[in-house]
């Protein structure tokens, strides 16, 4: 049984060009940013599972929630990225609650700007307080970027990052508190506009 769900995560990432393999192995998980504790991330959070790289790209490219098989590449993208600005409007009739195709890159995304940039966090009170949003912000959408997705800081809401593949649809996430904490719990996930604004 083991070695079945093995081929179907392998398989899952060698048909699904939505999130790559992701190096995550350098990440510290011993220090108070373990990425398998987000309650010591975010004030929102819950536990996630296993977040190893095959993990990021199974749970990435299905819903989690659905409990319908559905093929991930017809609603998540894939294929190279298509970053050109798409042509939705993103005003609220055409964005909606729906399962996220890029939570689990988005949260992977953050540890491993809190792991590669110590100097961007204060951790004195045991969560990551942002001490350079600008650099915190840019370096998610920047990770994002490396992992073969299209990101922006929204520009109506610089708390939050825009991620799409391409111009079916655009997700929304709120990766900061009003107390300028980093979130990565699952609660940072607002919305899916489609089609894609940016």
């Amino acid at each position: 049984m083991k070695h079945f769900a093995l081929l179907f995560v392998v398989a899952l990432a060698a048909c699904d060009g939505v999130v790559p393999p992701v190096a995550d192995a350098a990440i510290d998980r011993t220090s108070p940013v373990d990425a398998r504790s987000d309650a010591s991330v975010t004030m929102d959070a819950q536990p996630d599972a296993t977040m190893d790289a095959a993990a990021d790209v199974a749970d990435a490219s299905l819903p989690a929630d659905s409990g319908v098989a559905i093929d991930a590449r017809d609603r998540c993208g894939s294929g190279p990225p298509e970053c050109e600005p798409g042509p939705g409007t993103g005003n609220a009739d055409q964005c909606f609650d729906a399962p996220s195709c890029f939570l689990r890159a988005v949260q992977s995304a953050i540890r491993a700007v809190i792991a590669a940039n110590p100097t961007y966090f204060d951790m004195s009170a045991g969560t990551p307080r942002v001490t350079n949003e600008a650099g915190y912000m840019n370096g998610v959408v920047d990770e994002l970027r490396r992992r073969g997705l299209c990101a922006i800081i929204d520009p109506n809401a610089g708390d939050e990052i825009v991620v799409k593949h391409d111009n079916d649809l655009a997700e929304n996430f709120d990766i900061l508190t009003a107390d300028s904490v980093a979130r990565s719990g699952d609660g940072i996930f607002t919305a899916t506009c489609a089609p894609a604004w940016f």
